[in-house]
């Protein structure tokens, strides 16, 4: 099942996230440009309590060790490792969660993702056209880096401008 909140962020995808914590969320976690690497890593396994992912800094190298195996993250050390650290979270985490931008936070420094089953990301799919799931949440690729890309959001499916002549 679809929990309401967030329902709302795909049927209002303009809908305010600012006060959103990570306790009330359903998923939800900010990330800023200037975070640590490791942080967004702790905030994913504070949501999914998976019990078994963790990130482990050696030297000056990141890794993430999830279920007894351990992956490194291939930091370039500048602004865009945020965006390198959340794409190799996805790989790692690809079978059972998947993390996506959410528009709506889109243009500030800090920013929100979702991380959610591979289940509830179905369920979301099969309930909600394309386009109206594209508008409210953006998957990770890596050619549009989410902290550090001028990002350009699909069309509103919600904004009916033809409905003035009625």
């Amino acid at each position: 099942m679809i929990p309401e909140d967030i329902r709302k962020i795909i049927t209002d995808p303009e809908m305010d996230l600012v006060g959103i914590s990570e306790e009330q969320s359903n998923g939800i976690f900010w990330g800023d440009w200037r975070s640590e690497d490791d942080t967004l890593i702790d905030q994913c396994e504070h949501l999914i309590e998976t019990g078994c992912l963790e990130p482990e800094w050696e030297k000056d190298d990141l890794f993430i060790n999830y279920k007894d195996t351990k992956y490194e993250v291939p930091l370039i050390y500048g602004i865009e490792d945020r965006h390198i650290t959340l794409l190799e979270l996805n790989k790692v985490l690809s079978r059972e969660y998947e993390i996506h931008f959410i528009w709506s936070s889109n243009g500030s420094d800090t920013v929100a993702f979702i991380i959610l089953s591979c289940e509830l990301w179905n369920e979301i799919e099969n309930e909600f056209l394309p386009v109206e799931t594209e508008f409210a949440f953006m998957k990770l690729t890596e050619d549009l880096n989410s902290f550090t890309s001028s990002l350009s959001r699909p069309a509103n499916p919600f904004n009916k401008w033809y409905e003035f002549w009625k």
